[in-house]
């Protein structure tokens, strides 16, 4: 549901309302999720959500499992660690992986379950790390290479795993993301203290490319003195280009004088492109600040952009989407065209006081969903900013 209303922060703001799609219950069941905390200790594990095809993919780093329900939440399938949790009751147990059925349970030994994404077939793909004995150690850029991509077929089987070269390669450093595009190439994305590095493989697992961005050379702005932070990086759905979204900041010189500011400053982000196949940027653009004395800051406290934006990725129409936290229960959702117009701007209510986890996924539509934790349940919403007026295009563009 989108609304327009008049508020404290800005007239006649729209905003995008949050629905709330089915609650998961805290606990161990198979249709329950781990996230209980304790207080001041953080989570070790990740738990993570994936729309896909009208279903929605949950996988527990806690409990060591994956779980598929659909959009009214009725429990359609587990991936799960017999070692640490209790036998399914709502699902028949599938130990040989060979069995069609709508709703199986389907035993896997996870370690440490980390990303997740799901094919178009519906097939999962799961971040996991491999036993001890398998764990290598690259000297080079002094990280330990302890993570693969499983690879599971819609009937739960195990079909292999994808390392550095493809099937069955040497395993990767830390994964921060698992993606897809609309072809079905899977790209992993990685990262150790001196590199970002991208894998890029056709949908049967051969490697395509191999494409390192060491910390230390990223773009800068033209004409400045700057600190580079490559905050998030993702794939595009259309074509083979790689989305950077890199932060900027005055550099601390010795006599304290940045030269563009104050030292250490927040400056501006960019979106950069980096075509896959010519091995180069092709052009960035910059992602619109928001002011802070639009949000009541006096005027001797401002900053030009004292709010940085969360890159959430990209749809089927080049759009990409941003969000922003301004204050309590107060989110901004931006979203650019491919050649960097502002299509629209938008607020997205959530009760951010009451949660205590959080994970986002933009669908290929470009609808953002969630997996929002409080202190006695985990909710499943989505916000339909796949509808909003102004930023709709009819056609993707580029497709493959």
């Amino acid at each position: 549901m989108i609304i327009s209303l008049s508020a404290c922060v800005e007239k006649d703001t729209t905003v995008i309302v949050k629905q709330d799609l089915f609650h998961l219950s805290m606990g161990k069941a198979e249709d329950a999720i781990d996230l209980i905390q304790l207080l001041g200790i953080p989570f070790k594990e990740r738990s993570r959500l994936v729309m896909k095809n009208g279903l929605f993919y949950i996988s527990n780093g806690n409990s060591g499992k994956v779980m598929e329900f659909t959009s009214y939440g009725d429990i359609l399938s587990l991936y799960y660690n017999p070692e640490k949790n209790p036998a399914p009751l709502l699902l028949e147990q599938n130990t040989n992986g060979d069995e069609v059925s709508n709703r199986k349970a389907f035993p896997y030994s996870f370690n440490h379950l980390g990303e997740i994404e799901v094919t178009a077939g519906g097939e999962l793909l799961a971040d996991d790390e491999v036993p001890s004995n398998r764990v290598e150690y690259d000297e080079e850029s002094d990280s330990v290479l302890n993570r693969v991509v499983l690879l599971f077929s819609k009937e739960g089987k195990l079909k292999g795993y994808l390392g550095q070269e493809g099937l069955g390669g040497t395993p990767f450093p830390y994964i921060d993301r698992i993606a897809l595009n609309n072809r079905g190439d899977i790209v992993v994305f990685t990262r150790t203290m001196k590199t970002r590095s991208v894998y890029w493989f056709t949908s049967e697992g051969s490697i395509l490319y191999t494409i390192t961005f060491p910390l230390s050379a990223l773009p800068g702005i033209e004409g400045k003195q700057v600190v580079s932070f490559l905050d998030a990086m993702t794939v595009s759905r259309t074509e083979q280009v790689i989305f950077l979204k890199i932060d900027y900041y005055s550099p601390i010189k010795e006599d304290g004088d940045s030269g563009n500011g104050n030292p250490g400053d927040y400056l501006e982000s960019r979106i950069w492109e980096f075509s896959v196949p010519e091995n180069r940027y092709t052009g960035s653009m910059v992602i619109p600040g928001v002011k802070s004395p639009l949000y009541g800051v006096k005027p001797e406290q401002q900053r030009q952009y004292d709010y940085i934006y969360t890159f959430l990725g990209c749809d089927n129409y080049g759009r990409l989407f941003f969000m922003v936290h301004l204050s309590e229960d107060q989110f901004q959702l931006l979203v650019l065209a491919s050649n960097g117009t502002v299509l629209s701007k938008n607020h997205i209510s959530m009760d951010d006081s009451e949660i205590t986890y959080s994970s986002f996924y933009l669908t290929e539509t470009g609808l953002l969903t969630a997996l929002l934790a409080k202190v006695d349940k985990v909710d499943i919403v989505w916000w339909r900013s796949d509808k909003i007026k102004g930023a709709h295009q009819d056609e993707a563009y580029n497709q493959f």
